[in-house]
This record gives C-alpha cells, structure tokens and sequence, in this order.
C-alpha cells in the first residue's frame, strides 16, 4: 500500500517549503505541492511538523566494550527514536577482513533495526593487502586511520607487532595513495592527533597533578590539548592535496581546527570533509556537569571551542555530525571508580544527532534547518557512498524523520541506549521525531518502536 505524508514542512538540501509526499514500497515516487496528490494510500499527517531526510550516522563503535549483536539491537532502537534511519559505524577486526567481516554482517542484519554499512579500521599490514578485495566483494568504501596510535597498536589490540602498521606519516601516505589507485570514492577517515606532543605533555601533567586532578574533566583538556589535532589536521590536509585523496577528518573538537581547515582548503583545495560530534557542540570544560564520565579523545575543550564549532556549521565548513557512538555500562566505563586516570574512554550517544542540533542550532543559534539537514544527512550520503540515501527526491529511499519542533523530551534511563548511564542525562532536548520512517516503513512513532530488530539492510556501496 503506497503511503503519502501530507501537510508537512519539508526539510530540502537548500530549502524548505509545504509539499505532500508520495511513497510508493521503499522509495520516493512523487512530491506534490500540497494539497494536489491524488494517488490513494495510507496518509501520514504531518501538519505542523518538518520533514527531514532520515539521519545517518557515519561514526560510532559498536564493538568496544558491549557484544556487537547486543549493541546492535539496543541502539538501533535507540537511533530510531531521534530520527536516525542509517548508520556507518567503525568495526574493529584483528584479522583477516576476508575472514571476519561475514561474521560482522550476519550479527548486524539479525539484530539491526535500521539500515547500515560499516567502515574498517586499518591495523595491520595484512588488512591493507585486502582493501581492494573488501571494497569488490563487501562494498565497504571508507576506511580508519588512528594516528594516535602510532607505534602502539600491538600494546592496544591482539595483533602481533611485526604484523601491525606503524600507523604514522608514512603509513598514511601510502595508504591513501593505494586508496586513491583504486578509487577516488574510497574514503580514509582520519584520527588527527600529533602522538608526539600529546605523550610528551601527557607524562608532564600526571607528574605535576595531585588527587584533586584525577577529579576534573579540566585536566584532560591539559592532556590532549586543541593544538594537537589542529597540527595533525594541517599534515593531513596537504597531503591529501598532495595525492588528490579523499579524507574525512573525525570528530573533530577544536576551534582553532575549523580556522585551519578554512585557510588550506582555500590554497590547496582537495576532497576532503570535517565531521563535529554532539558532546563537542554540548559541553565544555567550563560547563561540563559530567565530570570526567566526558573522558574522549580529542578530548572536549573550551566555551570558544564550542562556538566555533557551531559557525563552522553555520557557514557549511563543518560539513558532517557523527555521535562518536560507544555503547557501554560503568563497569567498563570507570572499572576503579571516579578517576580520570582510569575512566575509559568515550560514552553513549544514541539519537542526539538531530535533537542536539534542532535544540542548540536551530533554536539557540538560528542555524536554518536545511543546513541542518545537510550536515545530518545529506553531506553524509555523497561522502560515503550512500547512492539512495540523504536527499528527499523521487527515486531515493524513503528515509524519514517527522520532527515535532515543539517537543521537548529530558534524557533519563529510558533514553540511554545500551548504557547504564548518559553524560547527557538531565538535559532537555526540543524538537523530536514523531516518527521514523525506514524505506517506507514506519518504525517508530511518538517514542515508541513499531518496528521488529533484524528488518535493517546491509548498503553494498559502489565505487
């Protein structure tokens, strides 16, 4: 049965305006001018509300702490319910691609409520061999690059150090030169933090901080300062331009970054794209209630920090969001109590794609809600290869999410996701999706899953 949304505010790439949507099984068909839709189906009223291309999410990790097929199928559910409808997130494999990576799309379809593809990170010299047997015969076409684990990644992870990737300049020229021989659509997403200078201020700080220390998300900013990723940024950037590669720089934090990235890409233009997550455009070390429950590398910085962040997005410097996804519960998060030392990194964000970005970009700051959708979705989509998803036109999936603008929802336990707690517990969101609409399928409606886990489909991207 075809569906139709009537009466909505639809959110365009560049605009938004009143239009009636026709959906016919999984796809867009048809876009009225309201009102002017005679084709009979099952309408969906969304008068008053704004019609936005269904969220995607191009960065989290779902395996580090929490079983991926228990985290798979509590934060799909969880991502459904802010509008999220597709999701990329970063798989850590040990071995062989050729060998695991069935095994990693098995679990995910059973328990996916939303569609997916994923990216792999490179570790060892084994996976770059197979890189152009896994973009032929799985479709992945983006890839992790970590330099904050140069030289480490056998202290890290079950790899053998004479197997590991040194994973410093060299490694990533290389790597990004294989990847622009085989395609320009592949993509290397980039950690960018100097390990030199951050090792080197790190023991410094632990050496002169006493107890009171260990306490404050604060000295964490000490640690890992801004500079650090924005140094890393520049090396990336030009040789990118060197090699004519196509980067995508991850989470990145620091204001100083988005001043970077502003002043290379006018005199070394190049494929390359800038991705913020919702704790850097949410907190900072003078206004972190969270303590040191926000421990994430690039850590989270300053009020100025913040708010350059927010312009970047403003201006379309700031291309792409991603939550920085880490599904896990205290006992992995702080296994020796409330001490920075020994926090783990990162923490759940289910969902806040679009709450955090309507809240504090639309209402705060009068960021226009296309531009929103664009860095949400649209963005996302042409960067990851995603053919059929981001744009509200005939011929894409019917990816959905009808937000209520009005609608205020505060985060507790109900909220969290795969977690027992939320750095983001207590703060009141405005603007949630009503519903989430998944190739036509509704699966969630005014907070509530309306749909069965396991119905997501694997995306085969094409180069």
């Amino acid at each position: 049965m075809k569906k139709i949304i009537k009466g909505g505010n639809v959110v365009f790439e560049n605009e938004v305006k009143k239009a009636d949507i026709l959906i016919n099984d999984e796809k867009i068909e048809a876009i009225y001018s309201p009102g002017s839709c005679e084709e009979e189906g099952e309408i969906i009223d969304a008068s008053g509300m704004y019609v936005f291309p269904g969220t995607i999410d191009p960065h989290s990790h779902l395996d580090n702490h929490v079983p991926l097929d228990q985290a798979t199928l509590l934060d799909s559910k969880r991502q459904a319910i802010g509008g999220l409808t597709t999701m990329v997130p970063f798989i850590k494999l040990f071995g062989s691609f050729k060998e695991e990576l069935p095994n990693v799309k098995q679990i995910m379809e059973e328990n996916s409520l939303i569609d997916f593809g994923f990216s792999c990170f490179l570790f060892s010299k084994q996976q770059f061999a197979e890189v152009e047997d896994v973009v032929r015969d799985f479709g992945v076409t983006s890839f992790k690059f970590i330099f904050d684990k140069q030289d480490i990644v056998h202290l890290w992870y079950p790899i053998e150090k004479e197997n590991c990737l040194t994973l410093d300049k060299g490694d990533f020229y290389y790597i990004l030169k294989r990847l622009r021989e085989i395609s320009p659509k592949l993509v290397l997403c980039v950690h960018c933090e100097d390990p030199d200078i951050f090792r080197r201020i790190e023991s410094d700080v632990k050496e002169q901080s006493g107890p009171e220390d260990a306490l404050k998300l604060s000295t964490y900013d000490k640690v890992r300062p801004g500079f650090c990723e924005t140094v890393t940024m520049a090396d990336t950037m030009y040789i990118n331009h060197v090699l004519d590669g196509n980067v995508y720089m991850v989470h990145t934090a620091n204001g100083d970054s988005v001043k970077m990235y502003e002043t290379l890409s006018k005199e070394f233009p190049s494929n390359y794209t800038m991705e913020t997550c919702p704790q850097y455009l949410t907190f900072s070390v003078e206004d972190a209630k969270c303590g040191v429950l926000g421990k994430v590398n690039p850590p989270i910085h300053h009020d100025s920090d913040r708010e350059a962040l927010w312009k970047g997005i403003l201006d379309g410097t700031v291309k792409c969001i991603g939550t920085d996804n880490v599904p896990a519960y205290m006992e992995h998060k702080q296994p020796k109590g409330n001490d920075l030392w020994t926090t783990a990194l990162g923490f759940g964000t289910p969902g806040l794609i679009l709450p955090t970005l309507i809240t504090y970009g639309y209402f705060e700051r009068n960021i226009p809600l296309w531009r929103l959708a664009q860095v949400s979705s649209t963005n996302v989509a042409k960067k990851f290869n995603l053919e059929t998803k981001g744009q509200i036109k005939p011929g894409f999936d019917a990816d959905f999410a009808i937000v209520d603008l009005d609608w205020e929802r505060t985060i507790t336990k109900d909220l969290f996701g795969c977690s027992d707690y939320s750095i983001y517990e207590g703060i009141t969101y405005k603007g949630w999706p009503r519903y989430t609409i998944s190739r036509g399928e509704i699966i969630q409606k005014n907070g509530e899953i309306t749909a069965k886990p396991g119905r997501g489909k694997y995306l085969f991207r094409k180069i």
